[in-house]
């Protein structure tokens, strides 16, 4: 299968569930803003097929024929703003290929354009619990729906790594840097940046699966970084250090920030249709608004530290 990335905005997560007839599982995650020029997932099965697109919000969808077994995808929902689901499904011969089609249409860049964590949350297929779906939430309780307060963890046990994707990132311009944070800021260990903006890609602070300045793209989920389990603190925290301060996973604990929690932390159990365990996503909020999608990661091979 190959995978074209164009710049943009929607949330637009593909989601392949495998039969036992099935070629492959294949997972995505894309996104846009009004008019700009869509994300695009492109299969390739080999062979001449049929293809299908059904649902109440078929038409929120396209999908273009390039060749015999070959198509390309795309959301094109006929309104700028709003949550979209479909099924595509390919046939060869009896042999089907059953993909879910989910996406999030967003008018603008930034602020109140921006999609609430619980869109995100649907797009990526993780089911936690935010207490509904509001682009604010508290930034004083100790809980939002589901959410943990984790002020260490280590490496979990049998691991052989610390595995980080960058899941999603709607923060101002910038490469913001993220790691491992010890008793609160007082020592900060890189992990790695997220890319800035670009001429190519304007829209790399504002999307699904944002790029990392340096270490592996994660088109599909992949982690961006990998940490070898001897190169990992004996416990810790994690830290994003935003435009204002630096959030931090230990509620209290960020030196300038106007607000309690600075993060929110979920266990989670799958991620684009992939089973996790020992996996949590963080977070981030880098003002105070309590939106919580300035930067959002999936970390794997960690477990809490019992206090």
């Amino acid at each position: 299968m190959e995978l074209k990335i164009s710049c943009s905005v929607v949330l637009f997560w593909i989601a392949l569930f495998c039969s036992s007839d099935a070629i492959a599982q294949n997972h995505i995650a894309l996104s846009r803003v009004g008019k700009h020029a869509t994300q695009t997932y492109k299969i390739d099965v080999k062979e001449k097929a049929s293809h299908s697109v059904t649902g109440e919000q078929a038409s929120s969808f396209r999908v273009k024929e390039n060749g015999p077994g070959k198509y390309e995808v795309e959301l094109a929902p006929s309104q700028k703003k709003g949550f979209y689901s479909a099924t595509l499904e390919i046939d060869q011969a009896g042999k089907k290929h059953i993909y879910k089609l989910h996406g999030v249409a967003t008018e603008k860049f930034e602020g109140s354009n921006e999609p609430s964590l619980y869109k995100i949350f649907q797009a990526i297929g993780v089911k936690a619990d935010l207490g509904g779906d509001r682009h604010k939430y508290s930034t004083k309780s100790d809980k939002v729906g589901s959410s943990l307060n984790i002020d260490n963890f280590r490496v979990a046990k049998g691991a052989e790594q610390v595995s980080v994707t960058l899941v999603a990132r709607y923060s101002p311009k910038g490469a913001p840097e993220i790691g491992f944070a010890i008793n609160g800021e007082e020592t900060l260990t890189p992990i790695g940046n997220l890319a800035d903006k670009s001429k190519t890609v304007p829209d790399a602070h504002q999307r699904i699966l944002p790029a990392a300045k340096k270490g592996t793209a994660s088109f599909q989920g992949e982690p961006n970084f990998k940490i070898p389990a001897d190169k990992c603190p004996e416990k810790f925290g994690f830290y994003y250090k935003g435009k204002h301060y630096t959030s931090l996973t230990s509620a209290g604990k960020s030196k300038k920030a106007k607000i309690r929690h600075t993060s929110r932390v979920f266990k989670v159990e799958n991620f684009l249709g992939r089973s996790l365990k020992n996996a949590y996503l963080i977070c981030y909020e880098e003002a105070t608004n309590g939106d919580y999608q300035d930067a959002v990661i999936l970390v794997e091979g960690i477990e809490p530290v019992q206090p």
